[in-house]
């Protein structure tokens, strides 16, 4: 199983990128908004910050309210437990480009192949029968006004070259803007290593009211420093990590009962689902990740502000952790893989368990 392990690592080491700097694309996919369009006018969204793009978007398109890409939805997710409004529109990034729109990449949960494919058939005659492709070429300027701050803001505080560099070589980062989410950010991390590997795709929603108000004759705004530190750091650190803390899941196995009854009450208060310990440890590794990057290049005041929030929702190790990560960080050289670091949490979690 170690040989095994040894070799797995060493092939993940030799095919990393050894480009200099991340690449950023921040966008208004067209094939994920489609997929956000249905959501919304399904009614599977819990909450939509108002702007003149959704009110748009409801008087052009409520007569098709009724269309099967639509109304098929609540019947795809049934007895499922997922929320829809966060699944439904990343599925998008699962695609080929419109006006094909065929699966690209294999599904990992939730739909079968055969139950996408059907689906697809009827989002396409959705996206026909609307000009969707019209509509989209239609807005590219209001989209240009979403996207460049938000392009902006992340050059400004290096953002995805400075979680590169933590982690030794750099992504191509590609940042899906959504108006109709108000759940925040999501990465997107399909079943293909060569393409994790080498990508870092998310969806960010607009979640935070607009300074001057957000209604009806204002557009959607997305480049809150807050809000973009937390989706490349944190999403993005999951492109990094899941794939390695899969290879190391038995590594971590042994120290399970660190997530009790008490600490997994303390979880789903905050969010709504039982945490398994493998998706504990990718959580609770990448926010101590974030609060890392917080005290190296946003000072002390932040990092503790960022321990804290963690602590308070259930994410109990994140000090402790990062204080791990920031030795490894500077004792490391050019050689050193990021999963040295994993022994030394395991040498942690071995003096606090029980």
């Amino acid at each position: 199983m170690k040989r095994i392990l040894i070799i797995g690592l060493y092939i993940y080491s030799l095919n990393l990128q050894s480009q200099e700097k991340s690449t950023v694309n921040v966008e208004v996919n067209p094939e994920v908004s489609l997929f956000s369009i249905v959501t919304y006018l399904s009614g599977h969204t819990t909450f939509v910050i108002p702007s003149s793009y959704q009110n748009l978007v409801k008087k052009t398109f409520k007569p098709y309210k009724k269309h099967p890409a639509v109304s098929l939805i609540k019947k795809m997710y049934k007895n499922k437990n997922v929320e829809i409004e966060s699944t439904h529109p990343i599925m998008g990034l699962y695609c080929t480009t419109l006006p094909n729109l065929k699966p690209n990449f294999i599904l990992q949960k939730n739909i079968s192949e055969e139950e996408f494919e059907n689906y697809l058939k009827y989002l396409r005659n959705f996206s026909d029968e609307i000009a969707y492709l019209s509509f989209v070429e239609q807005q590219q300027s209001e989209f240009e006004s979403w996207t460049n701050p938000v392009k902006d803001t992340i050059s400004k505080y290096k953002l995805a070259d400075r979680l590169g560099s933590f982690f030794g070589y750099h992504k191509n980062f590609k940042i899906c803007l959504d108006p109709f989410n108000s759940w925040g950010g999501k990465a997107f991390i399909p079943n293909d290593s060569s393409f994790v590997k080498n990508n870092a795709w998310f969806i960010l929603g607009y979640n935070i009211y607009r300074e001057d108000g957000s209604d009806i004759t204002k557009s959607p705004k997305f480049d809150y420093k807050f809000m973009l530190v937390d989706l490349v750091w944190h999403e993005g650190t999951h492109t990094y990590i899941n794939p390695l803390i899969d290879m190391y899941k038995t590594k971590f196995e042994p120290y399970s009962a660190l997530l009790d009854k008490e600490l997994q009450e303390k979880l789903q208060k905050a969010g709504r689902f039982k945490w398994n310990w493998n998706q504990f440890i990718k959580e609770q590794i990448t926010r101590s990740v974030v609060a890392y990057l917080q005290l190296k290049y946003f000072g002390e005041k932040e990092w503790e502000k960022e321990c804290l929030k963690q602590y308070n929702i259930g994410f109990v190790y994140t000090k402790e952790i990062s204080n791990i990560l920031k030795k490894y960080d500077e004792n490391r050289n050019a050689k050193t893989e990021f999963t040295n670091v994993f022994q030394h949490i395991i040498n942690y979690f071995e003096t606090i368990i029980d």
